[in-house]
Formats: C-alpha cells, sequence, structure tokens
C-alpha cells in the first residue's frame, strides 16, 4: 500500500495517534526515521523526534482514557517491575545500572513499575512509574506505595494485591492493610517471624506443616505462611494477611501472578516499549506511554476477537502480503 503522502499530521493528537499506530504495525525497526518513511516523509522525522522531545504524557492520561469503562471492584492487582535493557545506553538521561529479573543480575536499562489491574482475563496497566532517582530522589517502592494510594483514591476494590519479595516490604503491606485489602506476597528466606511475638528467625529455620502456618512477622504482625518446595534449590516462602486462606487458596492467587510476566513480555514485543534509542529522558518517557497506549488498543481488540496480541500484530504483515500479491511490484525472471 502506498504512503499516505496527501496527509500532514500537525497537531499532537494527531502524532501520538499516528506513533501509536506506528508501534503496533513496525516489526522490528521502532524509529522516527522509519515512521516517516513510511507516510512518504510527510511530517518529516524531525516533526516526530520534536514531538517525543518536549510533549508531556503521563501515567494519569492513561487512567483517563480508561476509567470510564473500567469495573473497579472485579480484579486483581498486580505490582511488580522490569527493566527495559539498554546495554550501551549509559547516556540515556534514565538509564540506570539496576537488578533485572531477567538476567538475575544488575543491568543498565529503564526501569518500568507497574500497577496491573486483571479481571476476566484482561490485563490492564492503570498506573506506572520510571525508576529515576536522580530526578525526584524515588525507589522503586516508594512508587509502588504511591500508585497503591492512587489506586485507593479512585475507588478500586481488589480481591488480592500480589507481589513479590521486593515490594513486599513492612510498610507496604501495612499500607495494603490499612485500606482492608487482602495480599498474597513472596518473602525472602532471610525474614524474620515467629509464632509469638518474640524469639524470631529467618522464615526457612521455622518448622512449617504443609497447610502452613499462623506466624508473626517482624514489623508487621498475624500472617499465614506457606512453603512452596520445587527443589532443594528452588524454596518460595508466600505470605498473606487473610489467615483464613487455605494452602491451594494462597496457591492460586499467587499463581495468578504470572499474568504480568505476560503483560511485561508482550509490552516488549508487540509495542517497542524497549525499542527506543533517544537519549533525552522525556523521549523515553513519551515513546513508553506510547507503547502502553498502544498495548491497551491490543488488549481491547484482543478481548474483542479472540486473538492473541501477535496474532494482531502479525496481521498487519499478512494484510500487506496480500496487496503485494495482488499487484506484485517486483518482476520475477522469465521462464523460456
Amino acid at each position: 500500500m502506498s504512503p499516505r503522502k496527501g496527509v500532514i499530521f500537525v497537531t499532537k493528537r494527531d502524532l501520538n495517534n499516528l506513533y501509536c499506530q506506528f508501534l503496533i504495525a513496525a516489526q522490528k525497526n521502532y524509529t522516527c526515521t522509519e515512521l516517516s518513511d513510511r507516510v512518504g516523509n510527510r511530517p518529516a522525522h524531525d516533526t516526530f523526534t520534536r514531538w517525543l522531545a518536549t510533549d508531556r504524557l503521563t501515567p494519569g492520561l492513561i487512567w483517563k482514557a480508561l476509567k470510564t469503562t473500567l469495573d473497579r471492584s472485579q480484579g486483581n492487582f498486580i505490582l511488580d517491575d522490569v527493566v527495559f535493557d539498554k546495554w550501551y545506553g549509559r547516556g540515556i538521561d534514565i538509564v540506570y545500572r539496576q537488578y533485572s529479573g531477567t538476567h538475575h543480575r544488575p543491568v543498565d536499562g529503564i526501569g518500568l513499575t507497574t500497577l496491573l489491574w486483571v479481571s476476566s482475563h484482561q490485563y490492564l496497566p492503570v498506573d506506572y512509574r520510571l525508576y529515576d532517582p536522580r530526578t525526584d530522589g524515588k525507589t522503586k517502592n516508594d512508587h509502588a506505595r504511591e500508585m497503591l494510594v492512587t489506586a485507593h483514591d479512585r475507588g478500586f476494590q481488589p480481591t488480592v494485591v500480589l507481589m513479590d519479595s521486593w515490594y513486599a516490604t513492612v510498610d507496604t503491606l501495612k499500607l495494603v492493610t490499612s485500606y482492608g485489602w487482602k495480599f498474597v506476597a513472596w518473602i525472602k528466606a532471610n525474614r524474620k517471624v515467629s509464632f509469638t511475638a518474640h524469639n524470631q528467625q529467618a522464615v526457612a529455620d521455622i518448622p512449617l506443616p504443609t497447610s502452613g502456618a499462623i506466624v508473626w512477622l517482624r514489623g508487621f504482625g498475624k500472617v499465614k505462611v506457606i512453603k512452596l518446595v520445587r527443589s532443594a534449590h528452588d524454596i518460595d516462602y508466600l505470605v498473606t494477611n487473610d489467615v483464613s486462606l487455605s494452602r491451594s487458596d494462597i496457591l492460586e492467587a499467587a499463581a495468578r501472578r504470572w499474568s504480568i510476566e505476560e503483560y511485561h513480555r508482550g509490552l516488549k514485543q508487540t509495542a517497542g516499549a524497549a525499542f527506543c534509542q533517544a537519549r533525552s529522558g522525556r523521549t523515553q518517557r513519551n515513546h513508553i506511554f506510547c507503547s502502553l497506549r498502544a498495548f491497551l488498543a491490543l488488549e481491547t481488540e484482543r478481548c474483542r476477537t479472540g486473538l492473541s496480541w501477535y496474532e494482531l500484530k502479525k496481521q498487519v504483515i499478512a494484510d500487506a502480503i496480500s496487496w503485494y500479491l495482488q499487484s506484485p511490484t517486483i518482476p520475477l525472471p522469465v521462464l523460456r
């Protein structure tokens, strides 16, 4: 299909819409130069780069797009982060050395912390923050609590809040409990617990029955803890503030946390979130915002059609192949 040479996009909204659609359609190259080439250089790539470097697209805009259609009482919150690798990107404003769960070691990258609302198999990033302590002085846990406070103010009533051991700090667990919310969280093997308020020791050192046990978590209070053994070197400890939950209830809730791993993979592979090459922190922020908006479009279409994010993205290329075959432009050698 020929580029749309007769239209010049001039408003910020036009540029935003076109850029988000480009992120959905692009397969490998997510640069402004590639986008400009695909629209016949109308507008030129400088128009896109200036817009990305100067506009201010914030998480609140994502919420405004979601809030009118979202049921805030039927779902679970999952709190987690992902690091977009930037191996050669130390000159990028918001690249920091930080721990990556993918590589299991510190890497240079951009840290994105997300509060994901999972409801009826729908994945909705209702809030997010970028790790940038040089600018705001906040840790990832500060961002996490800030998002939970905002979610409470917005009227969410999650069935359960799921988080890994990085976010299961005493302050965060107390905040979740203060809202009357339940949590299921992973904790590290060295977290101090006891069967009374005294004689605390590492959770890995106390005898735990298969069904779990009610213990005191240091600094927090009463929780139920279970031990999940996969191998001698792969043991997890899960805690919840709802001590009435059975082991199977806790494991069922914990299994839902995998949804955010699927979301992170989809955000990178279908919306190009990790592939902005700009050095400007503002450009990176705006690119990631547009990636989330593009992902939400794919997620809405997935729920409507039943096709996966990946199938929907491949469909763009499938249609292009169909159009090409209707009118090929590259002549074949003549067979004689």
